[in-house]
């Protein structure tokens, strides 16, 4: 267990069978001890990159301002492991958590972009066999792998992030990796959860556009949506720039009210059709 020697936050590394996962509690957050809230947190990067000291200043917020513990998973990455074996590692850190205690309704599954395609898998997967974690929270997610979708999306061509061509490489690296996970002979499926949505996942109550506009008084730019505007599906957006100043903790006023929006992000599920 070591100390942030600037912030003064907890983080404590952790154990999975297959990879390791980073215990962060920002200061005045009581010790997870399985009788509070846990948001147990799944990074992005495409499956291909960074990890819980890349997300380490947004895990540290999130767990200030909802004022809980964040267990952030360093699961398996591409190319040399499958989106699979990365949900396997995010299931066994759920498992973990439920062996020190916690029950499914005090666990909120969180995750942005590639982290929301995890969140969400792994809430199906569970309730496969009866257990409903206390929230779900995608923060603008990439919930469908198949690249047809998002290649025809009319914002394609001015993407601030994604071109066309990346999602051409992303799919490849997805395909090959699932080839090589064989189980019982045959490679791995690649699971598209929009195509398995069932009743029982908690529930929408509110949409976070609505709720970003209320935070920065009633104003929304176009910018802020550029860097999303390719995650075809259902999705939760984030404002772009809301999650860069968090990420770098500036002193703008901004900042200072998004944090409210988040511990209320952190209590329902907000989708919205992009």
């Amino acid at each position: 267990m070591e100390a942030d020697p600037v912030s003064a936050t907890v983080r404590e590394t952790v154990s999975l069978p297959n990879a390791s996962a980073q215990l962060v509690r920002a200061p005045g957050v009581l010790p997870a001890d399985g009788s509070r809230r846990m948001i147990l947190y799944f990074h992005g990067g495409a499956f291909l990159t960074c990890g819980a000291n890349s997300h380490g200043r947004l895990v540290e917020a999130l767990s200030k301002f909802a004022d809980s513990p964040v267990l952030v998973v360093n699961y398996r990455l591409l190319p040399k492991h499958s989106v699979g074996m990365a949900l396997d590692d995010c299931h066994d850190a759920y498992q973990w958590l439920r062996r020190r205690g916690y029950d499914p309704d005090q666990i909120v599954l969180a995750g942005d972009s590639a982290g929301g395609y995890l969140a969400l898998s792994l809430a199906q997967r569970l309730q496969e066999v009866g257990e409903e974690p206390a929230a779900l929270v995608a923060i603008s997610p990439l919930l469908q792998l198949a690249k047809e979708y998002k290649q025809a999306h009319p914002n394609i061509k001015t993407d601030a992030m994604f071109p066309a061509r990346a999602f051409d490489a992303l799919v490849e690296l997805v395909a090959s990796a699932a080839e090589k996970n064989t189980a019982d002979g045959k490679p791995e499926e690649i699971y598209e959860p929009l195509e398995h949505i069932k009743p029982g996942l908690p529930r929408e109550r509110t949409n976070l556009l609505d709720l970003l506009r209320r935070r920065v008084g009633g104003q929304t730019r176009s910018n802020h949506h550029k860097l999303v505007s390719a995650h075809a599906g259902y999705i939760v957006v984030l404002a772009a720039t809301v999650f860069q100043r968090l990420s770098k903790q500036t002193q703008d006023p901004i900042p200072l009210q998004v944090p409210e929006a988040v511990v209320n992000l952190l209590e329902t599920i907000h989708i919205a059709d992009h």
